[in-house]
């Protein structure tokens, strides 16, 4: 998921989209080069959703944050379309992996993801490309068929 960080400083962190909980800055590794230290600092709710990275400032991380949960609430507000070739909308599957949407077309599965935000982006992306699949097999079946039209 790419986000665009703001400039500005938040005062604080916006609660988690996923499951309303309030999230912690926490140091995720020190870092030791010659007498300095470097802390690396991560930042999550106590369900461990957020974003995977770590940064050097609290103050980053909790920009981070904030532009990370209005993505997340940004794609999960927004409609799933539904599949292409059969039309249905599709189900959530588990599993111990994770989460899948599924229409029950044959290979129309997203892959098995960790959280809601990413299997609602997995899915987007399969459809988009299996437009693009059936756009590129329309063009050499036509293509096929004038070279064919042009032999006989």
């Amino acid at each position: 998921m790419s986000i665009n960080i703001p400039d500005e400083t938040p005062k604080k962190a916006t609660d988690c989209p996923l499951c309303g909980g309030n999230p912690e800055i926490h140091v995720t590794k020190h870092v030791y080069s010659l007498n300095h230290r470097m802390d690396y600092f991560g930042i999550s709710c106590p369900n461990g959703h957020g974003p995977a990275e770590d940064g050097v400032s609290r103050e980053f991380m909790l920009k981070r944050w904030n532009a990370w949960a209005a993505k997340a609430t940004s794609i999960l507000s927004s409609p799933i379309r539904p599949c292409p070739f059969c039309g249905h909308m599709p189900h959530v599957k588990s599993n111990d992996l994770g989460l899948i949407l599924d229409c029950e077309c044959d290979g129309t599965s997203s892959k098995t993801v960790s959280d809601p935000v990413s299997a609602i982006e997995v899915w987007e992306r399969g459809i988009e490309r299996r437009k693009r699949l059936n756009a590129d097999a329309e063009f050499l079946n036509g293509t096929i068929a004038r070279a064919s039209e042009k032999g006989a």
